[in-house]
């Protein structure tokens, strides 16, 4: 097995490799569906909201990456097929593997799934790509503190994205190019047909996630009267960050002298006020991207944001163009 650090960041935690112990299941088949990104565009909340859905059958482990990665492509076609093997006859397959959008450096990743089901169908959705971007970057930095105990939430965001961003860095994973949608779809272009590719924005399940599962359901040939009602839901890296806000107001409270003791006899609704307006004061700014980074950005999407408009039609009007 490769070593730690040289693995994909996608399937790298604390002991090595994820989903090394799960073993062959018999039975299962191809997925009818992929939702192919983008990642920090929702898909955590439309994995859960077509999973509650009876007629569908999502990949338990939500983020198999399978027809991305080379350590799992190893594990081989029978492997993945047995992930699905839970599902009953009648419910439609499906899974969500934000990697599968992350061209160049997974390239190959559209002609394995077309020959592993030519009539796939793909679901993206979209976000502002600066948005996305700096989001990702939080998340990576969230990853690697609670997942790889490697801790870097003592850099700025900045730093830490060029860092990242280097492809000799161990956290590499094309950041920009996984904000630039249209280089993404025209890989996916070039072995499936447009009409199987279901293009969304993030403001579309966040707003209306009725109307969104109905689109979805209509792109699967589905029937939307089964649909069930469902819960968005919540933002992780946003508890993530809010936890390590509150970490840093502990850590600084600690040094005053009695504190454990005054912590042990405070009442809670009072321990809880302290720590909300102390913990907004001490979140960095730098968890968020400059307004010199944030123009730089822009200024890189704006081209390739014209070519997506001429493709899909127009765009939210936040975005770079």
């Amino acid at each position: 097995m490769k070593s730690h650090s040289s693995l994909p960041i996608w399937i790298r935690d604390a002991n090595g490799m994820a989903f090394s112990d799960i073993p062959v299941t018999p039975g299962g088949r191809m997925p009818d569906f992929c939702i192919i990104g983008a990642a920090k565009g929702g898909t955590t909340a439309l994995n859960a909201m077509l999973d509650a859905q009876p007629f569908v059958f999502m990949n338990p482990l939500k983020e198999p990456h399978y027809f991305s990665t080379p350590e799992l492509l190893e594990r081989g076609d029978d492997w993945y097929r047995g992930l699905y093997a839970g599902a009953s006859e009648d419910q439609i397959l499906g899974e969500a593997s934000t990697s599968y959008t992350r061209y160049p450096l997974v390239a190959g990743t559209a002609e394995r799934m077309a020959a592993a089901n030519p009539q796939m169908k793909l679901i993206y959705v979209l976000r502002n790509p600066v948005a996305r971007a700096q989001s990702e970057c939080l998340q990576t930095m969230k990853y690697a503190h609670r997942v790889l105990k490697e801790d870097h939430t003592h850099k700025s965001l900045d730093d830490f994205f060029r860092e990242i961003e280097q492809p000799e860095h161990p956290y590499y994973a094309g950041v920009v190019a996984a904000s630039t949608y249209i280089d993404q779809i025209d890989a996916f272009r070039k072995v499936f047909d447009l009409e199987n590719i279901l293009i969304l924005m993030q403001e579309d399940i966040r707003t209306d996630p009725k109307g969104t599962l109905s689109r979805i359901c209509d792109f699967l040939g589905v029937d939307s009267s089964k649909l069930v009602d469902t819960d968005l839901r919540a933002n992780v890296t946003a508890e993530w960050q809010e936890a390590l806000s509150y970490e840093r107001v502990e850590t600084r409270f600690s040094k005053i002298p009695f504190y454990r003791t005054l912590k042990a006899i405070a009442p809670a609704w009072l321990k809880s006020y302290l720590l909300r307006k102390s913990s907004a004061k001490t979140m960095p700014t730098s968890q968020k991207f400059s307004p010199a980074l944030k123009a730089e950005l822009a200024d890189i999407f704006r081209e390739p944001n014209r070519r997506l408009s001429a493709l899909i039609g127009p765009l939210p009007e936040d975005w770079p163009q």
